[in-house]
């Protein structure tokens, strides 16, 4: 009999074919075959099971059909990505193609050893992640089928909520808020200048010379600090430090270092990662795991000693995120030999990060130098100051060897520009306490205070894990969601809230839990329950949908009502089509009554004292109106 295997992405049907030889054949699913239905309601159930009510999406019947043919005289295979969106994909092929006994097949990379591997020892779906994944599914289209249309009847534009998409838009409204209230004050340092006998060496004044946290908002002060002659020297020490090299990739920091390094957007970035898994030459870049694979080292140690570095002899580990679900090791080359791969530039690009980071990541500690001095000093009004500065120097080279300059990139995307000197060897001479340093220069460094910068892809990324909001498959997706939705814009690579995601901030803030980032992480967390199995679905839809019943209805109560038939009153606003002036009235939600009665907007309410206007109930038919009209989305 012959030997299918099905598994999600037609990119990868070439190699497979390749590596499984002419006995098997090798079909792709193209993503989700089955989902709930866009149109006709929520289509879950009621409580306590909340059950899905799936169909065949329209764009997937024609695979179906090829799949059911394939699968009626072969012994079949599911072989879809090794994550929990994978296994709810292999869970609904079995449905479809009534398997009785799926085989389920795994592996991390499309390689010969890790696939044939795989088909050699099949297992069972694990239902444990299949309804993790239902219940993210179904959660997310109770918000979005319940909230979205309330919003919208509110607001009279067309807002969609969603459980993970809402707050990371409120991370950005935040931002914006706090900029448009942020006031900068000015405020001074003083760099006193000096000569060794290896070069020029410089001290900062630490603080205002009374709090060490303090700012020195007095300028007349800095003057006169400007002007020392000598300072005299309280500590100096020589001590070495180690510096371990960043860990290797996962889905969130590829995305970061990407954004910065290439400039790329999380979803470029996962593109070209998703090829170059396809194309064999990376393993699979869905995880937040920051620990390579046990059987790496020897690969890396090979590599290593052809360039002429060490690694350690025992693997590296590093802690992994709180809340992260480890499933699969960090992302890795398949051929730690091959620091080139991929099929154009920019997969090349995205590959020689991966692979750096991931060899560095088992190559000695880079060792410095360091020398910090603390010297004392007094202005004219006789207040003891301090000044400070070090010297860092590199003892043994380490894991710098290979990654050229910092490569924590991903982390310094934020930072606050510097004085043009950090790059510079500050060259502090050797001394002890009672000793006096010639000051040949002093120096005024006039400063302002900043507000914080608004968020890049890669910093909202960066935020959004570090809350526990969203997992590695989300964060691209999110991205784009919110930017199409037209609630952020992207101004110099920076994301600008717009005012539709100021107004739908506005709407649910300190009303539904799932806008607020503790709550979303907790959510995230019972999700987790679910596929460890200490929780069940319908435990946890049942948890959701009760706490976002309650707060359903106490937004309902709140709005305001028909005066004839008692139905929520729905807000219409846009430009009329035909005159191209704008609108902006009420009128009846209930569209199996026959109010004819409208009413203007008064301070963003309806005017239930003035004037009744039918003429723009005639004009409600343009394109803002019928999207308002037609319910919500689904995140």
């Amino acid at each position: 009999m012959t030997k299918l295997l099905i598994i999600e992405s037609p990119g990868k049907l070439k190699k497979l074919r390749s590596i499984l030889g002419p006995d098997w054949r090798v079909e792709a699913s193209i993503g989700h075959v089955r989902d709930l239905p866009a149109v006709g309601g929520l289509h879950v159930g009621p409580a306590p099971d909340f059950e899905p009510h799936y169909e065949v999406k329209a764009e997937r019947k024609d695979v179906m059909a090829r799949l059911r043919k394939a699968a009626a005289s072969a012994d079949v295979y599911l072989g879809t990505d090794p994550d929990r969106e994978g296994e709810a994909i292999a869970w609904h092929l079995a449905q479809c193609l009534q398997l009785r006994a799926p085989k389920r097949v795994r592996f991390g990379a499309i390689t010969a050893k890790a696939v044939l591997a795989a088909v050699a020892s099949p297992a069972a779906l694990n239902t444990r992640l299949v309804g993790a994944q239902e219940a993210r599914r179904v959660v997310d289209r109770l918000v979005g089928y319940t909230v979205s249309p309330a919003l919208q009847r509110r607001t009279g534009h067309s807002l969609s909520a969603g459980r993970v998409q809402t707050p990371a838009v409120r991370l950005v409204v935040q931002r914006e808020r706090e900029i448009r209230a942020f006031k900068s004050r000015t405020h001074f340092g003083v760099r006193l200048h000096g000569r060794s006998g290896e070069g020029e060496w410089w001290l900062d004044l630490v603080g205002d010379g009374e709090d060490k946290d303090a700012m020195l908002l007095d300028r007349a002060v800095a003057d006169r600090l400007a002007v020392l002659e000598s300072v005299a020297v309280q500590t100096c020490g020589d001590t070495t430090e180690e510096e371990a090299p960043p860990p290797p990739l996962v889905t969130s920091t590829l995305q970061q270092l990407a954004a910065v390094r290439l400039g790329l957007s999380a979803k470029a970035a996962m593109d070209l990662a998703q090829k170059l898994y396809e194309g064999g030459h990376i393993t699979y870049h869905r995880t937040d795991d920051p620990n390579l694979g046990e059987d790496a080292l020897a690969g890396i140690t090979a590599a290593t000693a052809a360039l002429g570095l060490k690694s350690l002899t025992a693997l590296r580990r590093y802690p992994a995120p709180i809340g992260a679900q480890a499933g699969h090791p960090a992302i890795s080359p398949t051929r730690w030999d091959q620091p080139l791969a991929g099929d154009d530039a920019g997969q090349q690009a995205l590959y020689r990060l991966i692979w750096q980071r991931a060899v560095g990541s088992q190559l000695e500690a880079t060792t410095y130098a360091v020398r910090r001095v603390e010297a004392s000093g007094s202005d004219m009004g006789e207040r003891g100051v301090m000044f400070a500065g070090s010297r860092r120097a590199i003892m043994r080279m380490g894991w710098r060897a290979l990654l050229d300059g910092d490569e924590r990139d991903e982390d310094k995307e934020d930072s606050a520009t510097g004085d043009g000197e950090e790059n510079a060897i500050n060259h502090l001479p050797f001394c002890k306490p009672g000793d006096w340093l010639g000051v040949v220069r002093g120096q005024v460094l006039e400063k302002k205070t900043r507000a914080s910068p608004r968020f890049s892809e890669a910093s909202l990324i960066r935020r959004l894990e570090k809350e526990g909001v969203g997992r590695p498959s989300t964060y691209a997706p999110i991205m784009e969601s919110i930017k199409a939705r037209g609630y952020v814009t992207v101004k110099s690579k920076r994301l600008h809230a717009t005012e539709l995601g100021e107004l739908l901030v506005e709407t649910v803030e300190g009303v539904f839990g799932f806008a607020d980032l503790k709550y979303t992480r907790g959510v995230e967390e019972l999700l987790d329950d679910v596929a460890l199995g200490s929780q069940s679905y319908s435990d946890v839809v049942g948890l959701m949908w009760a706490r976002l019943e309650d707060e359903i209805e106490a937004f309902t109560a709140a709005e305001p009502i028909c005066t004839r038939c008692g139905a929520p009153l729905r807000r219409l606003v846009g430009i009329s089509r035909r005159s191209r002036k704008p609108y902006d009235f009420w009128k009846c939600s209930n569209r199996e009554s026959d109010c004819p009665d409208t009413f203007n907007t008064k301070d963003g309410e309806p005017d239930f004292a003035g004037r009744r206007n039918t003429r723009q109930q005639r004009v409600a038919r343009s394109d803002t109106a019928i999207r308002a009209e037609r319910g919500a989305g689904d995140d």
